[in-house]
């Protein structure tokens, strides 16, 4: 399958994109990405592969832990 149109939003995004992966312009396997979670507007959504839409999504969820951790550390050190 080339793409998975779920909403007519992310047709839309998927035609503005060209149908294509913003980042590396594959064409197979395409999805919406949310750039913030839950906001549903065109402006809000690009065009990733399966591929670069989990590096990306890996890479947010690496920094949430990151300053998770960071945010407890300095807790840590405050409170002790």
């Amino acid at each position: 399958m080339r793409y998975s149109i779920k909403t007519k939003l992310d047709e839309k995004a998927y035609e503005r994109d060209g149908f294509a992966c913003v980042k590396c312009g594959r064409t197979k396997g395409i999805e919406a990405h949310h750039i913030i979670p839950e906001l549903e507007e065109l402006d809000n959504l690009i065009t990733l592969c399966h591929a670069c839409h989990k590096k990306r999504t890996q890479t947010k969820i690496n920094k949430i832990h990151y300053f998770n951790r960071y945010c407890n550390e300095w807790k840590e050190r405050v409170l002790a």
